[in-house]
């Protein structure tokens, strides 16, 4: 994990941080780490697990960093485990909302808001996973009716899934900022860690 994490994402760097940046850091990710904690309990071994969560800038660019380990059957992808996956990448910016307000949030979401993005335009315009458009592959040659109606179907995909994130977030309120308050001192903090705060504040859906 840590020699993927490096190919990845680079090492940690040296580069000084204010407090009050590392505690943005430690709300967003923790926020993508409290998301996948309660994605594991509801789909079990069907869903990634949460090794590592971690503030350290990298050398790359990142802030911080949550890593997974994926499920060993990565080919079971059901439409309810792919809206997991986007309340859980867009976790971060919905801690962020509920830390600091709607003009409290920071740069940083946009690789989370993209992937993501990119999650949901391909379950829609690809996968037929989209009622109102149905089984149809969309592509710029679609008619503009069409690619409207499916660009619909996508924000509301990730609409519904950011609500659900802050709601979950809420839920789980003392779990995540006990994360948030790990992070800031330990700086990295890892499966067993995690383990240790999930016995401590069990993750809830409601």
């Amino acid at each position: 994990l840590l020699t993927s994490t490096k190919v990845i994402l680079g090492v940690a760097s040296e580069r000084k941080q204010t407090l009050d940046y590392r505690k943005s850091v430690a709300v967003h990710e923790a926020g993508h780490a409290v998301l996948a904690m309660i994605m594991k309990k509801r789909f079990g071994d069907d869903f990634k697990t949460v090794t590592q969560v971690s503030i350290l800038p990298r050398s790359k660019g990142s802030a911080g960093v949550t890593c997974f380990m994926n499920p060993q059957d990565e080919v079971k992808r059901t439409k309810s485990l792919l809206q997991a996956d986007l309340s859980v990448g867009l976790g971060g910016r919905a801690a962020e909302e509920i830390w600091y307000g709607k003009d409290g949030i920071q740069l940083g979401a946009s690789s989370d808001i993209e992937t993501c993005t990119q999650l949901a335009n391909r379950m829609v315009t690809s996968e037929g996973m989209a009622s109102n458009v149905g089984l149809v592959n969309i592509n710029h040659y679609s008619p503009e009716e069409v690619r409207k109606s499916a660009h619909g179907e996508v924000k509301h995909l990730l609409d519904t899934a950011y609500e659900k994130a802050k709601e979950i977030l809420r839920i789980n309120e003392v779990l995540h900022r006990q994360m948030v308050y790990t992070l800031l001192r330990e700086e990295t903090i890892g499966e067993e860690q995690l383990n240790r705060l999930a016995k401590l504040y069990p993750p809830a859906e409601e």
